[in-house]
């Protein structure tokens, strides 16, 4: 699924595009599928192939356009939504709301 990206990484011979931590060892793996956190399929499958990762540097100052976190940060909103943030884009943060159903 991710092939593109793998190239990618492999072609370039800096890391001020693309900054992943590399596959989840089997203790971070282990405890991101026992984690329980309704998160999609391609997130998990992502975070275990690549971990934290930051992409797309901004050549203008020291950012990353892309940021991606293996562990998501829980927050409860003031109504009791669970929320998961996941990453940011630019100065934009990423979340994920948790899906109440238990079963489809």
């Amino acid at each position: 699924m991710y092939e593109w990206l793998e190239q990618k990484i492999a072609s370039i011979n800096t890391a001020d595009f693309l900054d992943v931590d590399g596959p989840a060892d089997e203790e971070l793996a282990d405890a991101i599928m026992a984690s329980g956190i309704p998160m999609p399929i391609s997130y998990v499958d992502f975070v275990l192939k690549f971990g934290n990762a930051k992409l797309y540097r901004d050549l203008k100052g020291n950012a990353y356009a892309i940021g991606i976190f293996a562990a998501p940060r829980r927050s409860t909103l003031p109504d009791g939504t669970v929320i998961y943030f996941i990453g940011h884009h630019d100065d934009v943060r990423v979340y994920i709301k948790e899906n109440i159903r238990t079963s489809l």
